[in-house]
């Protein structure tokens, strides 16, 4: 019969194995973001989304497995026991592979918020060069589109790039 923390540690195993798949995705987005492939951005985007759902459950056991210990937890003065205090009331082994289980998945959050921030910045970067870029041409081009008044195309056009005046 498996122990509830026992139960804890095979739960965020399984947390580990998702995480590592969001990791593979942010770094994907991440090559996406540089060759500026929207349509693939947000295919992973989706794919993720239904990851995190994954998560979501995962951790709603996690809670219910945390909750059922029946030891008292009460050092933290919190409802829900810490990784470390589930861990010390296992044995030597069995807490110290739980304690190795759960810095392996703070490892790997860690890497995925910093791949974020990457990619957060690098999609900042590229609305700001765009913005800096149709700044630039509303500002060379002409309102005058190349044609006269009775629609008959000019031999010279000025600034022949069209944009809208509002835009």
């Amino acid at each position: 019969m498996m122990t509830k923390e026992m139960e804890i540690e095979k739960i965020l195993q399984s947390e580990i194995t998702v995480y590592e798949d969001i990791l593979l995705l942010e770094e994907e987005k991440g090559r996406a973001i540089l060759k500026k492939e929207g349509k693939l951005i947000e295919e992973l985007s989706f794919r993720q989304e239904s990851l995190v759902k994954e998560i979501d459950e995962l951790e709603l056991l996690r809670i219910h497995a945390a909750a059922g210990c029946k030891r008292n937890y009460a050092e933290s003065g919190r409802q829900e026991p810490t990784l470390a205090e589930i861990a010390s009331a296992m044995e030597s082994k069995q807490g110290d592979r739980l304690l190795k289980t759960g810095s392996e998945l703070k490892s790997i959050l860690q890497k995925i918020r910093d791949i974020q921030a990457v990619n957060e910045r690098m999609i900042k970067d590229n609305i700001e060069f765009f913005e800096i870029l149709i700044e630039g041409l509303r500002d060379i081009s002409s309102i005058k589109s190349g044609y006269n008044s009775e629609g008959r195309e000019s031999s010279k056009t000025v600034n022949p790039v069209l944009f809208s005046i509002r835009a």
